[in-house]
């Protein structure tokens, strides 16, 4: 079933209706109104109000809602011009709320009360993050000064005021013979300090110019941090090749960041970039050693860096014979594919055995000091 609506609040929602009339009726009478007509009104509704209340004694609690509304209408109407900016709806509520103007919100006024301010942030660095600099005061020192101007004289050849020459005389002035390779002495339509300092100052920007490549092989050496040293260092100015097992240790040009990896090219040996990298294969090793001379003009490259290693865990102090083979393709790949005049450097362990002290007495007599 349905409920009733409740008829005992009906007569004090008049009143309130009639007493909210009269308010607006009020504000919204002008000064020069007189003065008898607005108590007139009134008075016209005090009696007709007086009459209700007999009829609604009893039944105050249903309009506390209407005090508090009334409440609200008189905090709106002494706000001052500082909140004027606000439409009446916002005011209203903030009222409501039991806001004065110079306290805060709350039962003991412990809100704030200033309006909160637009962020300072600059930036995406994070909140409360000042930079020393950034908030100086602007002070800007303008200046109507003219702006400046580069009006480039130039100073043009006189015009042509002799007789053009026939083309008989002209003839006699063409001299035939053999090509001549020397500029130093043409000092007639220059100076000859200025000729020779100018020719000086030619001769870095050639040799500059005619620098070869710097050509280095990386052998075992992934993920390849020597070579992207040897690239940034030398500046688009090298050439590298590089041979490592594929696998997890292979090279990782796309991590090369502080140089570019197109200058390094890596070479697996046989099958070229499908090969397995294995440096103990001699297959391996011819391949590589082909493709080396093949790109240097059969000169080989200027030094070669070796950084082979593997897990020994458990077997520390015996990895300097396990690593003999391993020492001895190294050794062998650099003599390879190095050129006269070349560096190696290799990484070692243990030298004690004389399987390691040959290997290095070999190299005593392949490389001067």
């Amino acid at each position: 079933m349905k409920r009733r609506t409740d008829p005992e609040c009906t007569a004090p929602l008049k009143k309130q209706k009639r007493i909210g009339e009269l308010a607006r009726h009020l504000s919204s009478t002008s000064d020069d109104e007189p003065l008898s007509s607005v108590n007139h009104a009134a008075k016209a509704s005090a009696t007709s109000l007086s009459g209700s209340d007999s009829e609604t004694e009893g039944k105050q609690p249903c309009s506390d809602d209407f005090k508090d509304a009334f409440k609200a209408d008189s905090l709106v109407e002494g706000t001052s011009s500082r909140y004027s900016m606000y439409n009446s709806v916002s005011q209203r509520l903030m009222a409501k709320m039991g806001f004065r103007e110079g306290e805060g919100l709350g039962k003991y006024s412990q809100g704030r009360k200033d309006i909160v301010e637009t962020s300072n942030q600059k930036g995406r660095r994070g909140l409360g993050l000042t930079l020393q600099g950034f908030d100086q005061e602007l002070n800007v020192d303008w200046r109507d000064e003219p702006e400046p101007n580069a009006c480039e004289q130039v100073s043009w050849f006189p015009e042509c005021t002799t007789e053009i020459p026939d083309s008989r005389e002209m003839s006699d002035w063409m001299v035939v013979g053999k090509r001549k390779m020397v500029i130093e002495d043409e000092t007639e339509f220059c100076g000859e300090e200025l000729l020779h300092s100018m020719l000086k100052c030619k001769k870095p920007l050639l040799k500059e110019s005619d620098i070869d490549l710097l050509y280095f092989a990386d052998v075992c050496a992934g993920p390849g941090g020597f070579s992207e040293y040897v690239l940034w260092r030398k500046k688009w100015h090298a050439k590298g090749f590089g041979m490592t097992l594929k696998g997890p240790n292979d090279f990782k040009l796309e991590d090369f960041y502080s140089a570019s990896s197109e200058l390094f090219e890596p070479y697996y040996g046989e099958g070229g970039v499908d090969g397995d990298g294995d440096i103990t294969r001699p297959e391996n090793i011819n391949a590589f050693r082909n493709f080396v001379l093949d790109n240097t003009d059969r000169k080989g490259v200027h030094f070669v860096m070796a950084d082979g290693g593997f897990s020994v865990e458990g077997q520390e102090n015996l990895q300097e014979i396990l690593s003999k083979q391993l020492l001895l393709c190294q050794f062998l790949m650099a003599l390879s594919v190095v050129r006269t005049g070349g560096h190696f450097v290799c990484k070692t362990f243990d030298l004690f055995t004389p399987f390691s002290v040959g290997l290095i007495y070999l190299l005593y007599c392949c490389f001067e000091r």
